[in-house]
């Protein structure tokens, strides 16, 4: 028989001969129990007719509701993380550092992917904390729930992590002299969404039900989503964009293909840049020479013996600007340049 078990039994026998509570203290922290181990063991029981003790409820335990608070804590976690993840694009956004590399698409399809799984979990998430809020309103026992201790205290654990975390990556950018605000925006971000999580579970963990931080932090987690998946559309425009997006990506990666075909002509054609885009015998590459969308011919302009451009109609080449050094917005065009002599 395990202590905890031997204890329970003794304090129930001690209690059912009428021993007092400061007795039955006295005694079991002198055999050793800790003091919060014996309160424990006392407010198990209540007293019931004739003094008798009469067992108070303990923490409940059910498939049904350890599904539904595993589901609840996972949409939590998923929207917290593509929430920093929204957060960190946008920040990149309007703090850029000259220092990164250009990212034609990368911003946006990260965003985007951002909003889809927010536009998803988050009101997945605040749909089942109503839905438990209103269960453990109706039912007492599901503030006992053993899965909500254990997943609770999980997510605490992280959100703690995180916060101590970001604490010292601010500590440490600070003795690196990399303080910038675009650092502080990030950090401030990751302990905002950390400390929305850390009230969030205490109040729901608060065996009181007061007005409870769980509350405000579900309002807050709720208000940066709005607030950050509005942004993030403002940023990136809707679906329409997307497809542009998508279309002048297959433009691009047709003329840098076509660079290559262009590169062998030339080592092929006696160290001349070729007049037209046609396959040589000697080259037989596999790309478009024309728009998918439009059937447009691309247009290959020979400018000197070793430089040329590749030019498409595209419908947002400000997006494309910085993909490739070469690549001028304004004319839609790719120029490149040919050392002939090199073979």
């Amino acid at each position: 028989m395990r202590p905890e078990v031997r204890r329970d039994d003794y304090v129930r026998e001690a209690l059912a001969r009428g021993t007092s509570r400061a007795e039955i203290t006295r005694a079991l922290t002198g055999a050793g129990w800790s003091e919060a181990e014996t309160r424990a063991a006392l407010e198990a029981w209540a007293e019931g007719p004739e003094g008798q003790p009469v067992p108070r409820p303990g923490p409940a335990l059910g498939a049904r509701e350890a599904f539904l608070y595993a589901l609840m804590f996972l949409s939590l976690g998923v929207s917290i993380g593509y929430l920093v993840t929204l957060g960190f694009s946008l920040i990149g956004r309007w703090f850029p550092d000259p220092a990164d590399a250009p990212r034609y698409g990368g911003f946006s399809g990260t965003m985007r992917w951002a909003i889809a799984n927010l536009v998803i979990f988050v009101p997945l998430f605040l749909l089942l904390d109503r839905r438990m809020v209103t269960n453990r309103q109706g039912d007492p026992a599901g503030a006992r729930s053993r899965s909500r201790a254990w997943l609770g205290h999980v997510l605490l654990l992280l959100a703690a992590a995180a916060l101590i975390g970001d604490a010292v990556a601010v500590l440490y950018a600070f003795l690196s002299g990399e303080l910038t605000p675009r650092f502080l925006a990030k950090a401030l971000l990751v302990a905002l969404a950390a400390g929305l999580v850390f009230l969030y579970i205490r109040g729901l963990m608060a065996e009181a039900r007061r007005p409870a931080p769980d509350r405000l932090a579900v309002a807050g987690i709720g208000g940066l989503a709005l607030l950050l998946v509005a942004s993030a559309f403002w940023q990136v425009g809707g679906p329409g964009q997307g497809r542009a997006e998508a279309r002048d990506e297959a433009r691009f990666s047709d003329l840098l293909g076509l660079t290559s075909l262009v590169a062998c002509k030339a080592a092929t054609g006696g160290d001349t840049l070729p007049e037209d885009l046609s396959p040589g015998e000697s080259c037989h590459y596999d790309i478009r020479r024309s728009d998918p969308f439009t059937e447009a011919p691309y247009r290959y302009e020979v400018l000197n013996p070793g430089e040329y451009r590749l030019c498409a109609e595209f419908e947002l080449p400000e997006r494309l600007s910085g993909r490739a050094g070469s690549f001028d917005p304004e004319t839609g065009c790719l120029y490149q340049q040919v050392d002939l002599g090199a073979g």
